[in-house]
This record gives structure tokens, C-alpha cells and sequence, in this order.
């Protein structure tokens, strides 16, 4: 019958914006210790960064990320699509979020 459990969960905007808002926050607390987990949370941040709904904490977060591990440039270099997408973000955008990310 169909009285089994349902576990898909649907994660809604908030709940991404909050999960994103607590990376960067970890980020800044210990940069460092992030380091071994960079490269992964760059593929979240960058899917993050593709949608609209969750572009401006994610480039605050991933500001934030790479400010506090120290990790500038290898990004760049590990993820070639990041500066095609920052300098579109950086196109479309105004306000905080330009800033934060000239940053």
C-alpha cells in the first residue's frame, strides 16, 4: 500500500540561506580548520551562486570562506567556471552584493 514514510525532504530558500549564512560564520570562527573542506563547499556556493534565490548570501558566504582559510586564488584554478560567473554576478548585480563581491 502507500503507507510507507515519505522521507524526501524539500529544502526550502530558507532553509539554503541559513545552512550558507552558518558555513560562513564557521568560516570565520576558524578559517583555517576549513581549509580540507574549501573545494566541496566551493560546489555548493557555486550552485548557489546560480540561482537567483540564493546569490546574495552565497557570495557573502563564499567571501567570507575564502577571506578567513586563506585559500584566494586556487579557486579560480580548481573551479574555471567561478570567474566566468563572478564577473557575470558582478554585471547583474548592484548594491551589497557587487560590493561583496569586488571584494
Amino acid at each position: 500500500g502507500g503507507g510507507g514514510v515519505n522521507l524526501t525532504h524539500i529544502v526550502s530558500v530558507r532553509e539554503k540561506a541559513a545552512v550558507l549564512g552558518t558555513i560562513g560564520e564557521l568560516a570565520q570562527v576558524d578559517g583555517v580548520g576549513m581549509r580540507p573542506f574549501v573545494s566541496d563547499l566551493l560546489e555548493l556556493l557555486i550552485d548557489a551562486l546560480q540561482r537567483g534565490s540564493t546569490r546574495d548570501i552565497a557570495v557573502v558566504t563564499m567571501g567570507q570562506l575564502i577571506e578567513s582559510s586563506g585559500y584566494v586564488i586556487q579557486p579560480f584554478s580548481d573551479h574555471p567556471q567561478l570567474l566566468s560567473l563572478m564577473l557575470r554576478i558582478l554585471a547583474e548585480e548592484g548594491g551589497p552584493v557587487r560590493a561583496e563581491g569586488l571584494r
